[in-house]
């Protein structure tokens, strides 16, 4: 380990985790990013956290060509795990489409469909579908990263507080997840949530700069994005079919969205 040292001490955090970035000493591109969770826990609720993102995001049979991989890392005298993942210089998918104009939206669209199919085919719900968390490698190619992580944090944020606080990323909630019902799990999320968030990436994604889900406020964030979009949405999108879908997958009844499979078939299909 001598041979490398760490760039950036804080790459980037949030409430829960520290990102660095590692490169070697020799100036080369970054390699790898690590993921330290922060100190919050007991140690009993730590063990368990362990477990979860061993179940999760650290799930060794999850390999799929538009998957982030993620290692994770035992440190002597640390109880928390430390989260590997390759580091992508072309960023999210947000920014890369910022420096890349030409691109192929519909082909990165695809990619992230592909990736949510994936997981649901092994009965995972990601459970934080948003733009920062569609990475793009050094191929142009998606990489759908965080599987479950933030759902694993919020899970043990509960055990520690005994409260669930509200979800982040509310812009790419369905009203389900904003506003449970008391039968609902305190962090609830589900493959239909995932539809739901995916619709909202497309739409971000297709209304170039125009649409920041994060600008929503809480209340409109319980309106659903099908009523909440519905003036000017259509006019945004390169097709008008895609319209259509986006309206499917924003039902109010999680029961009546269309599966992450069926999203990527009418996607390849070209019938939008």
């Amino acid at each position: 380990m001598k041979d490398i040292h760490t760039v950036d001490t804080c790459f980037a955090q949030d409430k829960y985790v520290d990102v660095h970035k590692i490169v070697n000493s020799h100036g080369y591109r970054a390699a790898v990013i690590v993921k330290r969770i922060r100190p919050r826990f007991n140690e009993a609720i730590v063990a368990l956290l362990n477990t979860r993102l061993t179940q999760g995001i650290g799930r060794t049979d999850l390999i799929h060509p538009h998957l982030c991989p993620v290692y994770l890392l035992g440190v002597p005298d640390q109880s928390y795990l430390l989260m590997v993942t390759t580091h992508y210089e072309n960023g999210n998918v947000l920014e890369y489409l910022a420096r890349n104009p030409t691109a192929n939206v519909m082909k990165l669209i695809v990619q992230v469909a592909s990736a949510l199919e994936y997981l649901h085919d092994k009965d995972v719900a990601h459970g934080n579908i948003k733009a920062t968390n569609v990475l793009i490698d050094d191929n142009g190619a998606v990489r759908l990263s965080d599987v479950q992580l933030n759902v694993a944090l919020r899970s043990m944020d509960v055990l520690s507080s005994g409260r669930a606080r509200p979800p982040r990323a509310l812009g790419y909630k369905p009203p389900e997840e904003i506003q449970p019902s008391p039968q609902a799990p305190p962090v609830h999320f589900t493959k239909p949530g995932d539809v739901y968030a995916l619709a909202v990436l497309v739409y971000e994604i297709c209304a170039q700069g125009t649409y920041n889900p994060s600008r929503r406020s809480a209340l409109q964030c319980a309106e659903s994005h099908a009523n909440f979009l519905r003036n000017d949405a259509a006019a945004k999108l390169e097709q008008p079919l895609w319209w259509e879908l986006l309206l499917e997958c924003w039902d109010e009844d999680p029961v009546r969205r269309p599966s992450a499979k069926e999203v990527k078939r009418k996607l390849e299909e070209g019938n939008l």
